[in-house]
């Protein structure tokens, strides 16, 4: 069975209300929040003291996802983090389909949730340092250049 790599942090599954509760938002990642939220973008902002270092590998900074309306939901029921990571194994593809991740992990993950509005996007993720610079980490669905110029028209 692969194991994750303990040097890698989760991300928390949050959403508009809840994101404040484990990160220091700035003001472009808020526009993120409250602007796209729940879609493929993903933000990394300095980590509040409710987040376990074991979740951030212990990193000052948290990355913060809301990639469905399961998202929401399950944000919205959640007292502390819920800690999500992606659906591969580190070094092997992203798995974007319901049928390939049940085959992967069947037996192994925890849970497994099945919702067809995966339109087979990976999460673009953006850093936001606290002086509300940011950074693509990895684009996704989103270009960097998509992402730059939606948070120049604040």
């Amino acid at each position: 069975m692969a194991t994750r790599s303990i040097g890698k942090p989760f991300s928390i599954i949050a959403n508009y209300k809840t994101a404040d509760k484990f990160g220091w938002l700035t003001r472009k990642s808020k526009k993120i929040i409250y602007s796209l939220w729940p879609d493929f973008v993903g933000i990394i902002v300095k980590k509040k003291n409710s987040v376990p270092d074991f979740i951030t590998s212990g990193a000052q900074t948290v990355g913060l996802v809301c990639s469905s309306e399961i998202n929401v939901m399950l944000a919205e029921h959640i007292v502390k983090p819920l800690a999500s990571t992606s659906a591969n194994i580190s070094g092997e593809s992203e798995i974007t389909d319901y049928s390939d991740a049940l085959r992967k992990f069947n037996g192994i993950a925890d849970v497994i949730i099945a919702y067809k509005w995966n339109t087979n996007q990976l999460n673009t993720l953006a850093y936001f340092d606290e002086s509300d610079n940011v950074k693509i980490i990895r684009a996704g669905k989103y270009s960097e250049t998509e992402i730059m110029n939606f948070l120049d028209k604040i």
